[in-house]
């Protein structure tokens, strides 16, 4: 499936919001802080936010600690400098070969250079140190590591290997809407179709605007024959690119020929929402409550409307 712009901007966020802060807050959590109190002061910088010119001057007076390599490798992956990244990476590898950060920061610069078999390889031994730990099981790290080795099982074709590895990342955390969304690619690869779906629709339940997987969840319905879901499906992603106008006139086409699907009136409400037309937003969340009862996306946005419409307020 080819990828859409939405993708890198989310692949982005998730590297610097939720990779580097899932490494650091297990392995450099302490460690930043020990850095910190030895070098700075409480109104300084942390070791993450200096300048790459700070940490090289660091690294420069003291070759030999590897805390300040650490710090300046995720500064140079964070400023997509991965050749320098890879560098001072190589070099901690030198001295300590099971060092976990270091590997994640090897595993994560070269699948960023497109070189996703090095890639594979360190986040492999990432993983298999991690998995070797008490705290796997809620070990936020292992799931991060998991995730990106399963995206790059996926990119060289080993999608039985990416559903693996990305079941496992959703055993530790079952709300990451990312991790279900490659999930379902690695599905849809293998032909199981209403597996894929499944993971699908549970990615776009906690991020109703998710482009990719609205996308997923139409080749699953095409590939299951079901064009009717299929057109709801592509309502989604219009309502996801922000063209309101023809998710209404899409999912208005769906409602005639599946009046019991609460996704329909959901979708209808969403796009009624953004159009500014409250009153039938509201009627349309009603419906979509009325046959899921459970439907979190709709009861939020049925308060959320309400309150809207609701004078002083």
């Amino acid at each position: 499936m080819s990828s859409h712009p939405l993708s890198n901007t989310r692949i982005l966020t998730r590297l610097v919001w939720i990779a580097l802060i899932g490494v650091i807050s297990t392995t450099l959590f302490f460690v930043g802080f020990y850095y910190m109190d030895r070098y700075f002061h409480l109104d300084d910088f942390s070791p993450l936010e200096m300048r790459s010119t700070d940490l090289e001057a660091q690294v420069r007076q003291n070759p030999n600690d590897l805390e300040t390599r650490l710090s300046l490798a995720e500064h140079y992956l964070r400023s997509h400098n991965e050749a320098a990244a890879i560098d001072q990476a190589q070099q901690v590898i030198s001295i300590d070969p099971k060092n976990d950060t270091a590997l994640f920061v090897l595993g994560m610069a070269h699948s960023n250079t497109g070189d996703i078999e090095a890639g594979v390889h360190y986040l492999e031994q990432f993983v298999d140190l991690h998995q070797k730990e008490p705290s796997a099981p809620t070990d936020m790290a292992l799931q991060t590591g998991l995730y990106y080795l399963g995206v790059n099982y996926l990119n060289i074709g080993r999608s039985e290997d990416a559903i693996t590895a990305l079941s496992q990342a959703l055993s530790i955390n079952s709300t990451d809407a990312d991790a279900l969304y490659q999930l379902g690619l690695a599905y849809l690869r293998t032909g199981q179709y209403q597996v894929a779906l499944d993971n699908f629709q549970k990615a776009v339940s906690f991020v109703p605007d998710y482009y990719e997987a609205y996308k997923g969840m139409e080749d699953s319905y095409t590939a299951l024959q079901q064009a009717d879901y299929a057109l709801v499906a592509q309502g989604m992603q219009a309502f996801s690119l922000k063209e309101y106008d023809k998710a209404n006139q899409l999912l208005g086409e769906a409602v005639d020929k599946l009046p019991n699907e609460a996704q329909v009136y959901l979708g209808l409400g969403l796009a009624r929402e953004q159009l500014g037309d409250l009153v039938s937003a509201q009627e349309y969340f009603k419906r979509a409550l009325a046959l899921d009862t459970d439907n979190f996306t709709a009861s939020n946005a049925l308060k959320r409307v309400q309150t809207a419409m609701s004078p002083g307020e």
